[in-house]
């Protein structure tokens, strides 16, 4: 940083023209400390004895001599200078009041964040879980049919019992137009709890899907009633939902309402659920 001039004159040296008066300043003047320029002592109005003391400490830094014009400059910098470091205080003690309001709350707000993303997390394991779980289920059931209003035996005894179902299933599906059943059921039993006068559905366990198809086509050819698919629990509940949604649009007028791979459509006449080509060409082989 240069050194600071001196505030007045040296003695019979011309230091430049005086702002106010245009002249030259070579005694009597001032130099102002902050736009830099000379000024006649008159020309500011400067008493003699404020002259003497600028003159006696021109070269301390802590004497400062400013000309009218900018001593008024001067004092709004200060002023302004002074409300800043005001405010910074102010503000300066209302965020160290703050502080701690300002980290519980950015220490929720990541709390909740976090217990977010861990409940978002487990919904996705348990919906991935469910959807694999549900593939499952109709992958194991994929062979199956349930035979409902089937005679139910009444001895005491169950392999008897088992035997007689055994006996009624193989005449129903001769009925149905299969033959050789004992090489195609895997297994079979009855669903549910034994109660008196009631029949409990039967599953049937095919080893070869073809079979299931093919007896649900023969099924709904003959218009025998009581066969189904062995739906999964979603499948149920959702078939069930649409069951009461067909009988409300059929209570309102609506006919020729089917439900068909689970929605419900209208058919201008009844046709059969299953013209796949292998079922029809594993017909004609069995």
């Amino acid at each position: 940083m240069p050194p600071k001039k001196k505030s007045v004159p040296k003695e019979g040296k011309v230091c430049g023209e005086c702002d106010s008066c245009s002249q030259n300043v070579i005694e009597e003047g001032l130099l102002c400390n902050l736009c830099n320029l000379w000024f006649h002592k008159g020309c500011q109005n400067v008493s003699d004895s404020l002259y003497q003391l600028i003159n006696a400490h021109g070269n301390n830094d802590s004497v400062h001599w400013y000309c009218r014009s900018c001593n008024t400059t001067a004092k709004d910098i200060m002023k302004n200078l002074s409300s800043i470091a005001t405010t910074q205080t102010k503000l300066a003690k209302h965020i160290e009041a703050n502080t701690e309001k300002i980290d519980k709350i950015l220490s929720n707000q990541t709390e909740m964040y976090l217990k977010t993303e861990e409940r978002l997390e487990k919904k996705l394991i348990n919906s991935m879980e469910e959807k694999f779980s549900e593939h499952e289920d109709r992958e194991k059931r994929k062979a199956n049919i349930i035979v409902y209003e089937i005679e139910e035996s009444d001895k005491t005894e169950s392999n008897l019992r088992k035997k007689d179902d055994w006996e009624n299933v193989v005449q129903f599906l001769h009925g149905l137009d299969i033959q050789h059943v004992d090489s195609k059921i895997r297994t079979f039993f009855r669903l549910g709890k034994r109660e008196p006068n009631k029949r409990r559905p039967i599953k049937l366990v095919f080893y070869d899907i073809r079979d299931k198809e093919l007896i649900l086509k023969n099924a709904w050819d003959k218009k025998i009633k009581g066969v189904s698919r062995d739906r999964s629990k979603l499948d149920r509940d959702w078939f069930n939902t649409l069951k009461v949604e067909k009988e409300r649009r059929e209570q309102a007028g609506e006919t020729n309402l089917m439900i068909r791979n689970y929605e419900i459509v209208k058919v201008p006449f009844r046709t059969s659920p299953n013209h796949n080509p292998q079922v029809k060409q594993y017909q004609a082989q069995h």
